[in-house]
Parts: structure tokens; sequence; C-alpha cells
């Protein structure tokens, strides 16, 4: 297990800590010089073995904690929030090196995480948790693209909503074509897989992603809107804008997109394989404290 707080022994060496486990075994002395420097090698701290842990970084002592779990060779490693005490750059490149370790070792691990693209760039499969409950198992894509409730669809990056009526459905394929109206009259399609259920009638939402909308009339659904506010991040814009029914909606261009100025009329649209129908909850919960996300690792 790694821990978020790294819980090293402070009176140790990098050396001594890795080993610890290895010694409780009582493995040969041998095997034990070896399956250390291999575990050191693997974390990129070979040059440090001698150090203790408050001659470390956050980062190093993080490692240090990894190779000391890997090292015994389980057979599935637990992670604990490993990565919350750092600062956002870092935190991104022991991911990648988490993730090396993970496959160049081939264990599975279980990846406990409050960062949710955190969960969605280091793993094969990502459980979604709230109060307990599992709300959904799903591949790191499928659950962006095609989340189970409102409250996954929130939890998991951005969306956008939109209260719809399901007016008409039909097969293609291995999918429907579902046809909705919105409370302001306007129609929209979409595209869903055969596990999805609305019957004609039903009330429910219409989600899709800031980066799937794009500003002109050129896709087959589209909202007039009012341009409130952008947001530049570097590679992206994030425009927000609302509709003349008080809705909003975030859409994300590149950077070199041109930008309308505020207040601005404007039209969005989406491909109807990009958005999805969700079920009608009470409310759209915001995350809590005690919501999780669990990342396996295969």
């Amino acid at each position: 297990m790694v821990f978020q707080q790294y819980a090293l022994f402070p009176h140790l060496t990098v050396t001594e800590n890795v080993a610890y486990g290895l010694k409780v075994r009582k493995l040969p002395s041998s095997e034990i010089v070896k399956r250390t420097h291999e575990a050191l090698r693997l974390v990129h701290l070979d040059q440090f073995r001698d150090r203790y842990p408050k001659q470390l970084s956050g980062g190093q002592m993080q490692r240090v904690a990894l190779a000391r779990a890997v090292v015994i060779r389980p057979r599935i490693l637990l992670l604990d929030e490993p990565l919350a005490a750092l600062d956002l750059k870092l935190r991104q490149r022991l991911q990648l090196e988490i993730r090396a370790v993970q496959q160049e070792l081939g264990i599975t691990a279980l990846f406990v995480t409050h960062d949710q693209s955190e969960a969605l760039s280091i793993s094969d499969h990502v459980v979604v948790m709230r109060g307990g409950e599992i709300l959904q198992i799903d591949q790191p894509t499928r659950l962006y693209k095609s989340p189970r409730s409102l409250y996954v669809a929130n939890f998991v990056g951005h969306t956008n909503l939109l209260k719809v009526r399901v007016i008409d459905r039909g097969p293609r394929g291995d999918v429907y074509v579902v046809a909705a109206k919105s409370i302001d009259g306007a129609q929209f399609v979409v595209v869903e897989d055969r596990r999805a259920k609305f019957a004609i009638g039903t009330e429910c939402y219409l989600g899709f992603r800031p980066e799937a909308a794009r500003f002109g009339s050129e896709l087959p659904n589209r909202i007039s809107t009012t341009i409130r506010d952008a947001t530049f991040s570097g590679d992206s814009w994030t425009v927000k804008c609302a509709s003349s029914a008080g809705e909003n909606y975030a859409v994300q261009v590149p950077s070199n997109a041109q930008i309308a100025d505020k207040g601005s009329t404007i039209e969005i649209c989406w491909a109807p394989d990009s958005c999805f129908l969700l079920a009608d909850e009470d409310e759209v919960h915001e995350s809590a404290p005690g919501d999780e996300v669990l990342t396996a690792e295969e």
C-alpha cells in the first residue's frame, strides 16, 4: 500500500526504507540488495539511496513509498490518494511514473483519487463511488463520453444539460436515434446505444461536453445563445453562454479561435453522436468531500 502522507521511517535511509519489507520477509541479503536496487531504478532514485526522508522533496518521498510497496512484488498495489499533497506539475509527472512502474511490473493497481482528470489519464477502468455506492464502472473514454447518471456526468468533467422530453425513437444498426424536444420547443437528435431505455414521452436531460460543441449552425443540434464570459487557459478558451430560457452552457474552443464579444448572440451546435440522455434525478448533485473515484490499472 502507498499512503497519501508517505509514511516513511524517518530514521532509515532511502535504501533501508525500500528494503524494510524484504527484511521482514527474511529474504537472503543478496536478494534484498538486488531487489532494492531494481526498485530504486524503477522510480529513478538510485542517486538518493543514502539520503534520509527529511533530505527529500515531497515527490521524491512519494517515489520512495512507491518503491517500498512494489519491491515485495505484490499482486495488488493499493494507492490511497498518493499525489494529493503535491503540486500540479509534480502530480502530472508522477502519474506517468506510477503508470510506467505498474505497466513494467505487470501488477493490478487500485488508485483512489478525487482528481477526475487524474483518474481518466492513468487508468484502464474507473469506478465512481458516492456514499459508498458504486455508480458506474467503465473504461475512461466510455465513462466520460457515456455517463449513466447526472451525478457521474457532473462529477467527471463538466456537462452542458438541457431539460428535454423524448418525442420519437427508432433503431439504426446497433444504436437508437432519439428525437427530443426542449422546454422552449427546440428539437434535437441523439444517437445512443441499445442499453439506454428512454421511451417516448420520457422527461430527461440531454447532455454534451464543452469540447463537443462549436460555434455555428452546421451540425444538426443547435441553439441560440448569448456570450456571457470567456476564460483563457493556455491551450483553449472556455466560453460561457446562456440561452433565452436561462440555461447556461460552456463551449471549449482552441486558443487560436476568434471569440465574439460579450453580449453577442451566437449559435452553438453539436453532433447527435456526441451527446447523451440522462435520467431526470431529483437534483444535479455537486461533488462532496466523501465522493471518490477509484481507478484500476491492469
